[in-house]
């Protein structure tokens, strides 16, 4: 995500575009890529999340993801989520549930996702 040789110009019409389709970023080489592309393409569709390295991620890319796609649960590692990142997902997708083991369930969990 650093060193990028894209121009400015360029820079904002990729944005444009990932604004429209999140999956087109994996048309980005990673190394051009921006944090300002990778928060654009994951607010617009936060499967996209599946397209970036994991050791890229951080905690505000997994919860903006979760927040457009509670789904996007299964995309992370039980170790790396943290209980605002389960009930962001639980809140935009009470099926995220399915991704949480039952022993490791709250009973807030449940409510939230009214399952």
């Amino acid at each position: 995500m650093t060193n990028s040789i894209i121009n400015t110009k360029e820079h904002n019409a990729i944005i444009s575009i990932l604004q429209n389709d999140g999956f087109l970023i994996e048309h980005i080489k990673e190394e051009d890529r921006t944090e300002e592309m990778i928060f654009n393409a994951l607010e617009e569709d936060g499967r996209a999340l599946k397209l970036i390295k994991e050791e890229d991620r951080t905690e505000e890319m997994l919860l903006t993801a979760l927040k457009q796609n509670g789904y996007v649960l299964q995309l992370i590692k039980e170790e790396d989520r943290t209980e605002e990142m389960i009930l962001t997902a639980l809140k935009k997708d009470g099926f995220a549930i399915n991704f949480i083991k039952e022993e490791d369930r709250t009973k807030e969990m449940v409510l939230i996702a009214d399952i």
